[in-house]
């Protein structure tokens, strides 16, 4: 999942010293500050997406490796959603692959 926020960036912001760094570049033609675009990536997973890796991935593989049948327990999108948001902390999942296994 991915979200966009537009935050306008005033022309007095601190931008004006990397801009002037840019224009010494060969090759690279900024863009006027109101058209630029700054992308910032977060590092880990969001719930959401722990929750999609968990029910793709880690039930299937934990429910195996503990000798249960897919048929035999029940993971549910709530219950998953439930582990991640008030059990687990870390930016990844592997604390999630733990929480699920001490739950079988």
């Amino acid at each position: 999942m991915r979200t966009f926020v537009s935050i306008p960036i005033p022309n007095t912001s601190g931008l004006d010293p990397f801009m002037r760094d840019l224009k010494g570049i060969r090759g690279i033609k900024p863009s006027p500050t109101a058209q630029m675009h700054i992308t910032l990536k977060f590092i880990g997973d969001i719930p959401e997406e722990k929750v999609e890796i968990a029910r793709k991935h880690l039930v299937p593989k934990l429910l195996e490796e503990n000798g249960f049948e897919p048929r035999e327990v029940a993971f549910g999108k709530q219950v998953i959603n439930t582990i991640v948001e008030s059990y687990t902390r870390e930016s990844g999942v592997r604390e999630l692959e733990k929480k699920i296994s001490k739950v079988l």
